[in-house]
C-alpha cells in the first residue's frame, strides 16, 4: 500500500519542479548578474532576453582593464543554435534599452522564425564588434574567445553581449553585460583584472537594466545594484522548448499538498471496512 501512495504521490511533487533556462555565460569579463553554471541569471524574474542586460540578482563585480589595452572575451554557449555575437561599450553603468538597441531581425516563415540579423562590417558606437563567432550549426557547450579593444579612457563603462540565434523562435537575442572600470595603464591593472565592487557583492533585490531610471556616469559602482535599477519588471518567459539540465526544487506548498494527499490515502484504507 505504501508503494503505491508514493506512486500517487510524485506525480503531484513533480509538478512544482520546472526547467533552468540559458543559452550562453558570459566567463570573462565577470558578468553583472549572479548566474548560474549555464548562464541563466539568478533571482526573481532571472532573464537573458530583457534587452540590454538581461534582468535578476547584481553580482556587484567589476573588472578593471588597462586603458587603451585588448579585453579578453570568453563565453560558452550553453544551448546550441546558429548565430553570432555583438560586443557594445557604453561609458554609462547600467544602461537604458535606448543606448543598447538590438539590431533588426529578419523573420521567416511568417514571423514565427529568426532567420538572420544585420552584421555591422565597420562597427559604429557603441557597437565595437560584430559578427563574432560566426556558426552555422550550434554546439551546446562551445566555448569561444577573442579579444576586443579598449578605448584609450578612463571611467565606467558597461560592456553588453549580445547573442543573435537563428532557426529559433522570438525573441531572437540574448544578453549579458559586465561592468568594466577603465583606469590608467601605469596603475599596475593586468588587463582583465577582476576586482570587486566597494562593498562586496550585493545581498537581495533584482535588477533590470531594461528599466528607465537614472543612470550614473562615469565613477565606480557601489555595492548592489545601481541607482533605479532595483524594481522588478515583468520579462519574457525563458520556456522556449530550449532547455538544459536540472530541475528546481518542489515549493513546500507542493510538498505540503502531498504529504496532505499521502495522509488522507494512509487514512481512507485504515477506515474502509474489510472486503467481504
Amino acid at each position: 500500500m505504501k508503494a503505491k501512495i508514493l506512486a500517487a504521490v510524485l506525480p503531484v511533487v513533480l509538478l512544482g519542479a520546472s526547467s533552468a533556462q540559458a543559452h550562453f555565460k558570459l566567463q570573462q569579463p565577470q558578468d553583472w548578474l549572479q548566474t548560474d553554471a549555464t548562464g541563466n541569471p539568478l533571482g526573481a524574474g532571472g532573464t537573458q532576453k530583457l534587452n540590454p542586460c538581461g534582468a535578476g540578482t547584481a553580482s556587484g563585480l567589476v573588472t578593471k582593464v588597462a586603458s587603451g589595452s585588448k579585453l579578453h572575451i570568453k563565453l560558452t554557449e550553453t544551448i546550441g543554435h546558429p548565430g553570432h555575437y555583438r560586443v557594445s561599450l557604453i561609458k554609462k553603468l547600467a544602461p537604458i534599452s535606448s543606448e543598447l538597441p538590438e539590431p533588426i531581425p529578419v523573420l521567416s516563415g511568417g514571423g514565427t522564425n529568426c532567420a538572420s540579423a544585420p552584421i555591422q562590417t565597420t562597427p559604429v558606437a557603441p557597437v565595437i564588434a560584430d559578427g563574432l563567432f560566426v556558426h552555422a550549426a550550434g554546439v551546446t557547450d562551445q566555448v569561444y574567445e577573442g579579444d576586443v579593444d579598449m578605448p584609450k579612457d578612463t571611467g565606467t563603462y558597461t560592456l553588453q553581449v549580445l547573442e543573435f540565434m537563428s532557426s529559433h523562435a522570438p525573441p531572437c537575442f540574448y544578453h549579458h553585460c559586465a561592468v568594466l572600470e577603465l583606469v590608467d595603464g601605469d596603475a599596475g591593472i593586468p588587463d582583465g583584472g577582476v576586482v570587486v565592487a566597494d562593498g562586496g557583492s550585493s545581498s537581495g533585490g533584482t535588477s533590470s537594466s531594461g528599466s528607465s531610471g537614472a543612470t550614473s556616469d562615469g565613477g565606480s559602482s557601489s555595492g548592489g545594484s545601481s541607482s533605479g535599477q532595483n524594481s522588478v519588471r515583468p520579462t519574457p518567459s525563458d520556456d522556449d522548448g530550449c532547455s538544459v539540465g536540472g530541475s528546481s526544487t518542489p515549493s513546500f506548498l507542493t510538498m505540503g499538498l502531498a504529504g496532505v494527499f499521502a495522509l488522507s490515502m494512509l487514512r481512507r484504507r485504515r477506515t474502509s471496512p474489510p472486503a467481504r
